[in-house]
């Protein structure tokens, strides 16, 4: 029974993650960011090219790491920095579009959105220097990969950031990297070129979270006084409903 359990669970837990990782790049490429291919659904609305672009990359995330508690912290982590940007999103909206009815309005948001996220990134720090390390590899790998699609794609049809609403991306990646180093957490031993991925332990306990929360609330309402300005904003959530509508109604046929 418990060798049933022990092969289940993992399972279970592996077809959660399938699925959310697939919707995620189904949407990357709906928006442009990758080749459209990767949005390709079959006759029953199933994202069959981006489910298995995910399977392939989530073998490639087994050779970091020589043990399952490093897989899976690497996989929570990502999946809370992915989840920790609605509450920058919700402050945003709240900000720039605060009048658009909606079908729920979540009550005092400005004060649970950034509990939430200094929430996420407690738990993306207490996974380990190890675990962040190769969190931000796989990141910046994918900002490569998206730079040499745009590059390949004609001007006109190029997804164009602005840089401007998120240049914020780059000193919060490199402060959780940086205190993940200065603080306690290892996260499960690996090497790059030699050298163990161990923390330095020079932050004492209780004092990283401080920290950790306090590095939070400075990135949040950076993040959030710097997003698009009103006109866009409106202009991207309207095309979002208009898609989503046509979407449901094609499904509906």
């Amino acid at each position: 029974m418990f060798f049933c359990g022990f092969l289940v669970s993992p399972g279970g837990t592996g077809l959660v993650y399938l699925g959310t990782s697939s919707r995620l790049s189904y949407g990357l490429g709906r928006n442009g960011y990758f080749p459209k291919i990767i949005s390709r659904i079959d006759k029953r609305g199933v994202p069959i090219v981006s489910i298995g672009i995910c399977f392939v990359i989530g073998m490639l995330t087994f050779l970091p790491f020589p043990d399952w508690f490093g897989l899976v912290g690497l996989i929570t982590s990502a999946t809370v920095l992915m989840y920790a940007m609605a509450p920058l999103a919700l402050g945003a909206l709240r900000r720039q579009d605060p009048d658009r009815q909606r079908a729920y309005r979540l009550p005092a948001a400005w004060l649970l959105s950034p509990l939430a996220f200094i929430a996420a990134n407690i738990v993306i720090y207490v996974s380990g220097y190890s675990t962040i390390f190769w969190l931000l590899v796989f990141i910046v790998a994918g900002f490569i990969l998206f730079g040499v699609y745009q590059i390949s794609v004609p001007a006109e049809k190029r997804t164009i950031l602005d840089l401007r609403s998120a240049w914020w991306i780059f000193p919060y990646l490199g402060a959780i990297l940086l205190i993940s180093w200065l603080g306690r957490y290892d996260g499960s031993p690996t090497k790059v070129f030699g050298l163990n991925l161990v923390s330095s332990k020079r932050i004492g306990e209780w004092y990283d979270l401080l920290i950790v929360a306090g590095m939070s609330l400075v990135i949040y309402y950076v993040a959030v006084y710097n997003s698009l300005n009103k006109a866009k904003v409106q202009e991207a959530v309207t095309e979002v409903e208009a898609e989503a509508a046509i979407e449901l109604e094609s499904h509906l046929v």
